[in-house]
């Protein structure tokens, strides 16, 4: 053999501090998403609150991308940010204030302020100063803090009777409350006494949701189930000289306005028919958005150059004011809602709100691939079996496409009574699904027919979870009746329970690691048991993540197991953890940070761009924030039982690399070959074989180690598994 550069296969321990860098988790699309409140911080910040999936951060003057802000959240349901040049803060619509003060090291996290806070339901945050904010709560009233959140008081005094705050906005030396039936109220000692700033157009006018003022005029736009109204001298009326006038020109009748705002000399709307301008000297209400989306405007910020307009479910769009010219701006604004998801190699496939999304390169770029889908935007579930790939729905059952080419997708239904389909699984060279009755069907990928698979387990008992051994199924269920894991031989027809010494039958998730099945559970953490000899124990060796820690996150709850990179992975809300040890001791599954706390971390997978396994990547999906993925360089390779040389493998001849399902030796080391043995990156033997031209085999993706026996000695080449 020429040319063979060796080097020594290092042993690595595995310490809970091993990892190598500073990444993070990082959004992975595919990018776009609901946008419901924002606020422009003095043209140097702009920050994006969500429906559900947490707080965005920009300082690009052009927008270029965002920041997820995510960390520290126990709600993703953001109905209103500020900034008080000092701190910035979020409120949620169940779970009150944070604030975002929290550090260790670079990384930067959100805090909970809600003492005094007796109403968690928080519609509008305004800052006074840079530690004094005031909050208006839906039902409760304004609540003001004097220290950074510490400490939050009522302040709605017997005047302020309309206790149910849309808005709050500064005008003057006033701060303005908008209560939703009430209309327009002030106080210009921070509400120690309110009094009314309504005429008849404002005064006890049900449907008062949104307000700006515009301090260059001096005027206050009010919009209600009448119509939007302005006053003039907003900063200096009161409830005896305020006058409110109509001022629709221009707008489409039963237009559904969401947000107002304006830079001085211009006033905006974000609206469901598009954005709206007007001069504020003269209003007259023109369409700037041409036909740029069909989706709803629900906020609108002019920031610097800009403006900035978020959409109901498109995400982000920028506008450079002259020349009109619109264009999306969602880079790593991954807020799509995602229902299903599946990596292998190169191909990502995601499933979300917006349909099918597909990438070819390792989620740098995204296309739609919903041909024949007919249910694409209730995607459950999504696995593949060499070319083929396969989605299950809601609705409309199982389809298959070949991803060789642009997905196509048909319908494979052949046997099925139901089309509901929770999840599918690719076990021993055979499809297996999940129906929403908690039955369980198998079928050849090859030729697709679904037959039952479902006999001895227990009716109307919620099924979460399949997986094999060399031997065996094994499934697990999920309270209802039933024992929580069950077991079938290959060659059997029935399920049995498998129970000794299980302690609960509530059962998130399996997974088999060599001769261990371990059960992800919703009350014991995780379980495991020995597969010759039946006996659950407990696996108590599971870290705390500190940043996780500090929110009150547990892994109480196992929410998805998976086997892969020589590891037992495991997640939980906001965290994921590693074991290269078969559960006796676990590490961080890379740097947590980005990962957003109050999602559910729902499935866990691997894709790799090159035949290193430095360049690949785990990936898992959130309910409300699409993909995250991190590099797996962060984590110490493992190969637990070689202790022999390494070769390159372009220098040795093996290819292709990766490889798909064949692959051959070439030059003159092919002759020399007198055995192969092929070993996971755990140093478990997978497949052998004498010299062959080519050698066919069915190894899952991943990466592997080929030994090639030679009469010249023993070499070790790598190799990729798309």
């Amino acid at each position: 053999m020429k040319n063979l550069f060796k080097k020594t296969l290092i042993l690595i321990s595995f310490l809970a501090s091993a990892l190598v860098s500073e990444a993070h988790f990082g959004s992975k699309g595919p990018f776009g998403g609901h946008v419901a409140t924002s606020f422009n911080w003095k043209d140097s910040l702009l920050i994006i609150g969500t429906n559900e999936g947490g707080v965005y951060f920009s300082s690009n003057p052009n927008i270029v991308g965002w920041q997820a802000r995510v960390v520290g959240l126990k709600s993703g349901k953001i109905t209103a940010v500020t900034h008080t040049g000092s701190y910035a803060f979020a409120a949620t619509a169940d779970s009150g204030i944070f604030i975002f003060d929290g550090r260790i090291g670079n990384d930067r996290y959100w805090n909970k302020v809600n003492n005094g806070l007796t109403n968690l339901n928080v519609t509008s945050l305004l800052a006074i100063d840079s530690i004094t904010v005031l909050a208006g709560t839906d039902g409760g009233g304004v609540f003001k803090t004097t220290d950074k959140g510490k400490n939050w008081v009522a302040v709605n005094n017997h005047s302020l009777h309309h206790l149910d705050i849309s808005k709050l906005v500064n005008v003057g030396n006033k701060v303005v409350s908008l209560s939703v039936d009430g209309g327009v109220w002030y106080t210009d000692n921070l509400g120690v006494s309110w009094k009314e700033l309504n005429d008849e157009n404002t005064a006890h006018i049900a449907g008062s949701t949104e307000i700006n003022y515009n301090a260059t005029t001096d005027e206050l736009l009010v919009l209600n189930q009448l119509g939007l109204y302005k006053a003039s001298s907003a900063s200096t009326s009161d409830s005896a000289t305020v006058t409110y006038s109509l001022v629709s020109t221009g707008l489409p009748a039963n237009v559904k306005i969401f947000d107002l705002a304006n830079d001085g000399a211009n006033w905006y709307i974000a609206s469901d028919s598009g954005i709206y301008s007007s001069p504020a000297n003269a209003i007259a209400w023109t369409k700037i958005s041409g036909t740029f989306t069909k989706d709803a405007f629900t906020t609108i910020n002019p920031f610097r150059a800009l403006l900035v307009a978020g959409t109901a479910n498109d995400g982000i769009a920028k506008n450079a004011k002259s020349p009109v010219k619109w264009a999306w701006v969602n880079t790593n604004f991954n807020n799509l809602k995602t229902t299903a998801f599946h990596s292998q190699a190169r191909l990502i496939v995601a499933g979300t709100e917006k349909g099918l999304f597909v990438s070819k390169d390792l989620a740098t770029n995204y296309a739609r691939g919903n041909k024949g889908l007919t249910d694409s935007l209730n995607v459950t579930d999504i696995a593949q079996a060499g070319n083929y790939l396969f989605a299950t729905t809601k609705n409309a059952g199982v389809f298959v496409s070949d991803t060789t080419g642009v997905l196509n997708w048909t319908a494979i239904n052949t046997g099925l009574t139901n089309l509901g389909i929770n999840k599918i699984f690719v076990l021993n060279n055979q499809l297996f699904i999940i129906d929403n009755a908690n039955k369980v069907f198998n079928a050849n990928p090859a030729a697709p027919v679904w037959a039952d698979f479902s006999n001895g387990l227990p009716n109307n008992t919620p099924v979460s979870s399949l997986t094999a051994s060399s031997d065996a199924y094994y499934v697990s269920t999920n309270g209802g009746n039933g024992d929580g894991v069950y077991k079938k031989l290959f060659t059997e027809s029935l399920w049995s329970p498998i129970t000794t010494g299980l302690s609960t039958t509530k059962i998130t998730s399996l997974a088999v690691n060599g001769n261990t099945l371990f059960a992800g559970t919703e009350d014991k953490s995780l379980l495991k048991t020995d597969l010759t000899t039946i006996n659950w124990t407990s696996v108590d060796t599971l870290v705390r993540i500190p940043h996780t820690n500090t929110m009150g996150l547990s892994s109480t709850t196992i929410q998805a197991l998976y086997v892969g990179y020589g590891y037992l992975w495991a997640s939980y809300r906001g965290g994921l953890l590693a074991s290269s040890n078969n559960g006796k001791s676990w590490i961080q599954g890379g740097n947590q940070f980005n990962l957003p706390s109050f999602a559910d971390v729902n499935k866990i997978a691997f894709g790799f761009s090159t035949t290193l396994s430095a360049n690949g990547r785990v990936f898992v999906y959130t309910p409300n924030n699409a993909l995250y993925s991190n590099a797996l360089s962060e984590l110490p390779t493992v190969l637990t039982s070689l202790e022999e040389n390494i070769v390159d493998a372009a220098q040795f001849g093996l290819y292709p690399n990766p490889s798909n399902n064949q692959f051959s030796f070439g030059g003159d080391a092919a002759a020399d070959i007198e055995a192969i043995k092929v070993y996971d990156i755990q140093g478990n033997e997978v497949f052998s074989s004498a010299p062959k031209a080519v050698y066919s085999h069915q190894l899952a993706s991943g990466i592997y180690f080929v030994k090639v026996a030679t009469a010249k000695g023993v070499a070790f080449v790598k190799l990729a598994v798309e």
